[in-house]
């Protein structure tokens, strides 16, 4: 990723039972760490915006008991702030 992007996490995503949690951070070990942090007990969609500090992250994907799927896309856009 480059910090001239604007980073667009789509996620939908099914439950028939359980919950899921999706986490996006760089390289956290824990939830105060992340900066994108929901928890799905229902079917959901939605979509969350943010600019880059970083190259890498983590995505990661917490499943307690769950049954369901999972439809994650990561799209990239400059920044309107820097596009002249």
């Amino acid at each position: 990723m480059k910090r001239d992007q604007i980073v667009t996490l789509k996620y939908k995503v099914k439950v028939v039972s359980g919950s899921l949690k999706i986490r996006l951070g760089k390289n956290f070990t824990s939830e105060k760490d992340a900066i994108f942090i929901k928890e799905f007990y229902n079917d959901s969609e939605g979509e969350f915006n943010f600019h880059p500090k970083y190259r890498a992250y983590t995505l990661r994907l917490e499943g307690d008991k769950t049954e369901g799927s999972c439809d994650i896309t990561l799209e990239t856009s400059k920044s309107d702030l820097l596009r002249e």
